[in-house]
C-alpha cells in the first residue's frame, strides 16, 4: 500500500533531483524543463487523493500573473512575435509550478509532525551524502559530465547549496545535527570556494541559534576568519568581496546584477525588457563590457541576471518593484519569527517553520546568487506563501474553519490532520 507520506518523501527528493538533470546533460538549456517535468508528475501522483485538488487562490494567481506579465510585455515591445514565443513558452512551467506548489503545500500539510521531520531529515542526509561524493569527486579530480566543477546533479557547487539550503535550515531551526551542519557548510565553503554556502551558515546562525549560543557563536567565527586571514583562501574571497574593482568573474556577475538592478529602477530601464527577455534584449552596464573582454567577446550569466532580484527588475523594471518589496518584506518577517521560535518566545508548529525555512532560504537565491525563476526554491517558496495565506486566513476567522472542506483547496488545519491510513491509495 501506497501512502501519502511516501509519495511526499518521493516528491520531495525528485524536487531536489528532476529539476537540474535535463540541463546537466544540455537536454535542455534552462531549469525550466526539469521543473516543468517535476511539477506535471507531482499534479499526476496526487490526484488519487480526493480532498488534495488545486485551488482556486492558485488558479487566481497563474490568471493573474498571466495578465500582467503579457500586458507588461505588450506595453514594453509592442507586437514583436519572438518576444511572445519565448515568453509564452516560459510561462507554460511558470504556471505549472504554481499549480503544482499549492498541492505539493496540501501535501505536506497533511503529514503529521513528526512523519514532516523525518521526511525532512532523511532528504538532509541525502543532501550530506551528495556533498561528500562530490568532496571525493574534487579530491581525486573525478567528474560526471564536462562541467567545469559538477556535483551530480547539480552543474557547480553553489547550484547544491541553493537547492539544500531548505532542508538546512529547517533541520537547523528544529535543533537537529546543528553543530554538524554549521560545520558542514563551513568546510563547504572553504573547500568549493562558494560565497552562497557562507551565506547559508549566517542564515543558519542568525536565524536557530538561542542568544546566548548566538554571541558564543562570533568567537569562533572571529578565530575562524583570522585563520582565514592567514590563509591563501582569504585572498579569493577579498578580491569576490570587492566586486567594484575587482577582475574575478563571480564578483563581475553580481556587479553585473547590481548595476541591471540600478538600470531598471534609476536608469533607463525604467519599464524593464519583458519577462524572459534579459539576455536577448541586453541592458549596457559596465560589467558585462568588462566581463566580455575577459572571456573574449562571451557573456556570463547575462539571462539570468546573476541573482533572481536583478533579473526581475531588469525584466519588469518599476514594475517589479512592488514583487521584489513584497518578497523582502517576507524574508524579513520569517527570519523574525525563526528567530522568535529560537529564543522559544513564540515556539512553531514544524510545518510552521518549514514553511518559513523555505521563504528565508530563497533569500539567497534571489539577492545573492540565483539561477532565474525554474529551481526547486522558487516552487517551495511559492508553496509557502499559498499555504500561509489560507492558514492566516483560518486564524483570522478563530481557527474555527475547517481546512478540509473544498471551499479551502482541501488542507486540514492543525490538530484536526488526517491518519496516514485514511490516505492510503485503494
Amino acid at each position: 500500500m501506497i501512502g501519502l507520506p511516501q509519495i511526499t518523501l518521493v516528491a520531495l527528493l525528485a524536487g531536489l533531483f528532476l529539476p537540474t538533470l535535463p540541463f546537466y546533460f544540455k537536454i535542455a538549456s534552462s531549469l525550466a524543463l526539469g521543473v516543468a517535468t517535476f511539477s506535471i508528475l507531482l499534479l499526476i501522483f496526487s490526484m488519487p487523493f480526493s480532498k488534495i485538488r488545486v485551488s482556486r487562490t492558485a488558479f487566481f494567481c497563474v490568471l493573474a500573473a498571466f495578465i500582467y506579465v503579457f500586458c507588461h510585455l505588450v506595453f514594453v515591445r509592442g507586437l514583436s512575435s519572438v518576444a511572445y514565443t519565448r515568453a509564452f513558452y516560459s510561462f507554460l512551467p511558470l504556471a505549472l509550478m504554481v499549480l503544482a506548489a499549492d498541492v505539493f503545500g496540501q501535501m505536506l500539510w497533511r503529514l503529521p509532525p513528526e512523519r514532516l521531520r523525518t521526511q525532512i531529515s532523511t532528504v538532509f542526509y541525502v543532501c550530506v551524502g551528495i556533498g561528500i561524493i562530490g568532496l571525493l569527486f574534487a579530491a581525486l579530480d573525478l567528474r560526471l559530465g564536462d562541467w567545469r566543477a559538477p556535483l551530480f546533479p547539480f552543474t557547480e557547487p553553489s547550484v547544491y547549496v541553493l537547492f539544500i539550503s531548505p532542508f538546512v535550515l529547517f533541520v537547523a531551526a528544529s535543533r537537529l545535527r546543528r553543530g554538524f551542519l554549521i560545520f558542514l557548510f563551513l568546510a563547504l565553503a572553504v573547500l568549493f570556494f562558494r560565497g552562497s554556502a557562507v551565506m547559508a551558515v549566517l542564515l543558519i546562525l542568525a536565524s536557530s541559534l538561542y542568544p546566548k549560543r548566538l554571541t558564543m557563536a562570533v568567537i569562533p567565527l572571529l578565530l575562524g576568519g583570522v585563520i582565514l586571514a592567514s590563509s591563501a583562501v582569504w585572498g579569493y574571497y577579498l578580491d569576490r568581496a570587492q566586486f567594484w574593482n575587482s577582475d574575478n568573474l563571480s564578483a563581475l556577475v553580481y556587479r553585473q546584477g547590481l548595476e541591471i538592478a540600478r538600470e531598471s529602477l534609476v536608469g533607463e530601464n525604467l519599464t524593464g525588457v519583458g519577462f524572459q527577455q534579459l539576455g536577448l534584449t541586453e541592458i549596457e552596464v559596465q560589467a558585462t563590457d568588462i566581463i566580455r573582454d575577459l572571456r573574449e567577446g562571451a557573456d556570463m550569466n547575462e539571462r539570468d541576471g546573476g541573482f533572481v532580484a536583478a533579473k526581475l527588475l531588469g525584466e519588469l523594471g518599476l514594475f517589479g518593484l512592488p514583487l521584489t518589496l513584497f518578497l523582502i518584506y517576507n524574508f524579513g518577517r520569517s527570519f523574525l519569527q525563526l528567530r522568535a521560535h529560537a529564543s522559544r518566545a513564540r515556539p512553531l508548529d514544524s510545518h510552521l517553520v518549514f514553511l518559513n525555512c523555505c521563504i528565508l532560504a530563497f533569500s539567497i537565491d534571489f539577492l545573492f546568487r540565483g539561477v532565474g525563476y525554474f529551481t526547486l526554491n522558487s516552487v517551495l517558496i511559492i508553496m509557502s506563501m499559498l499555504l500561509l495565506y489560507r492558514v492566516r486566513k483560518v486564524y483570522r476567522r478563530g481557527g474555527r474553519a475547517r481546512f478540509g472542506s473544498s471551499r479551502y483547496g482541501g488542507i486540514q488545519a492543525p490538530g484536526s490532520m488526517v491518519s496516514p491510513e485514511r490516505m492510503r491509495l485503494r
